[in-house]
């Protein structure tokens, strides 16, 4: 029986890494997406214009319910406030992952199981990530969310 839990910790840790080492690639294209999208059009402009759309690999953590056997995978879609904010989150990479995973790891699964929840968590969320952040988030988006 100690073996299984050591194994299924064991594999928990091991995705959770794979999840981490992902992120880095998604932030890098994203800031490529956007770097080429500043000149001419509706990019034109930095303030108050959109960077694109930044994407992060997924997700899991634990939640604080239920002792930790209960897992959240989530990805996330940021909507930048900026064009430079692209850049920003690519070279803050480690706070903002932290950031993430410091909410999401906070929260309970009957408190995300509900609309009001989930819209409480992207508000945290922006407001974390715009305490962190020079340039900010407009938007979070949760395209992925799971609860098991």
């Amino acid at each position: 029986m100690a073996n299984k839990k050591i194994s299924r910790i064991s594999f928990l840790g091991i995705v959770f890494m794979a999840a981490m080492l992902c992120i880095a690639p998604s932030v890098n294209a994203a800031k490529k997406e956007a770097a080429h999208g500043e000149g001419g059009g509706e990019g034109e402009g930095k303030e108050g214009k959109s960077g694109g759309f930044i994407t992060l690999d997924p997700i899991i953590v634990n939640l604080a319910s239920d002792k930790g056997k209960r897992l959240l995978k989530v990805s996330i879609q940021f909507e930048p406030a900026t064009q430079e904010t692209a850049q920003e989150i690519s070279n803050r990479q480690p706070q903002v992952i932290d950031a993430l995973i410091t909410v999401l790891s906070s929260k309970s699964s009957e408190g995300l199981l509900t609309m009001e929840g989930k819209i409480a968590l992207k508000e945290q969320i922006m407001t974390k990530l715009n305490g962190i952040l020079a340039n900010g988030v407009k938007n979070v988006f949760f395209v992925e969310f799971i609860i098991q």
